[in-house]
């Protein structure tokens, strides 16, 4: 065979193999994926693992395309204005075959806003508002997984550690879509034999300073709710979530407690918090069931996760005369959240 015929036939098996993989990527079920914050927030780290989890044994050719808000680094509204537009636009562009609306911002302010006859099938994940808040129906092609607050644990953890008595809780948290969500759920929840209040929701630093140092410092045990997105001041950048864990972890007189494993990472005593790797595993395994059955049928019932995680560091714990039983020691062990 000439060396020209061998060298057409090569090419001829390189293109055809290029071929066949655009086809095949072409034909790939397409994922798009949701997020309100960057890739390299801890609550978006922990729902990307449990995607990663929930897609380990599946079969089905799929191409998850992640897409990242970034509104831990929007400083303005005319900021998260253009974060808003550009992610309604790559999903128009990207046109996927399940769109995977991860907490409440992405699901407020771009998904629930996207008409529901040019919407593609949604799962909504880690959700805290009920599906009806953002006009969701299982009619429009809409289900997932709401995200409820760890109250429970919480109180089980208070009634180890004071046993018979009845605590005064104060709780903190950021005038947001999530904070306000979570502040709701706060209120609404039965606390037993402890009294909720007094709480605030603040706009900036030194507001948050005020309360703890203020308000909260009569209470027994201080809630803390999401850190992420604490603006300085008006009009100016976040606090960094580290500074400002520090920060309340130092001042605060009660018992502080996260509702989020970061609280913790970034050097709090003690978190009772949703795994964020659950709301990501069952998203992607909801999508695709449903995916699997035909999305012109109705979509997988809601879901609602009832197991909590436990984070702790021992030298803050410690400090104030705390020692959690092995059972909550070996959970947080298991999360990778036991700390020194």
């Amino acid at each position: 065979m000439k060396k020209s015929h061998l060298r057409f036939l090569v090419g001829m098996t390189v293109f055809a193999f290029f071929v066949w993989v655009f086809l095949a990527n072409l034909n790939k079920t397409r994922i798009f994926v949701l997020l309100p914050l960057s890739q390299s927030a801890d609550w978006t780290n922990r729902v990307e693992t449990g995607i990663k989890q929930g897609l380990v044994n599946n079969r089905r050719p799929v191409n998850v395309t992640y897409y990242y808000m970034n509104m831990d680094q929007q400083n303005t509204e005319q900021q998260l204005r253009v974060a808003v537009a550009s992610a309604r636009r790559a999903i128009k562009k990207d046109n996927p075959d399940i769109l995977i609306s991860v907490d409440d911002e992405s699901n407020g302010l771009v998904t629930s806003k996207i008409n529901a006859q040019e919407r593609p099938p949604v799962v909504f994940t880690s959700m805290l508002q009920s599906p009806s808040f953002y006009g969701y129906s299982p009619a429009k092609r809409v289900t997932g997984v709401v995200e409820s607050m760890p109250t429970g644990g919480i109180i089980e953890i208070l009634n180890v550690l004071k046993p018979q008595a009845s605590l005064k809780v104060a709780v903190i948290g950021i005038d947001d879509l999530t904070g306000r969500s979570e502040m709701q759920l706060i209120q609404e929840a039965d606390w037993g034999q402890h009294v909720l209040g007094p709480v605030s929701l603040v706009d900036n630093f030194s507001d948050w300073q005020a309360f703890i140092n203020g308000l909260a410092s009569t209470a027994d045990v201080l809630i803390v709710l999401t850190t992420d997105l604490l603006k300085k001041g008006a009009g100016d950048d976040f606090v960094p979530e580290k500074e400002l864990v520090a920060w309340t972890q130092a001042n605060a007189k009660p018992l502080s407690i996260g509702i989020r494993l970061s609280y913790v990472r970034y050097g709090g005593g003690l978190a009772v918090a949703m795994p964020g790797s659950v709301f990501g595993r069952r998203a992607i395994e909801m999508s695709l069931k449903w995916l699997e059955s035909g999305t012109d049928l109705p979509p997988p019932p809601i879901e609602k996760p009832s197991d909590f995680d436990v984070a702790m560091r021992a030298s803050v714990l410690n400090q104030r005369g705390l020692v959690l039983p092995n059972v909550y020691r070996e959970l947080a062990r298991s999360s990778g959240s036991s700390y020194p």
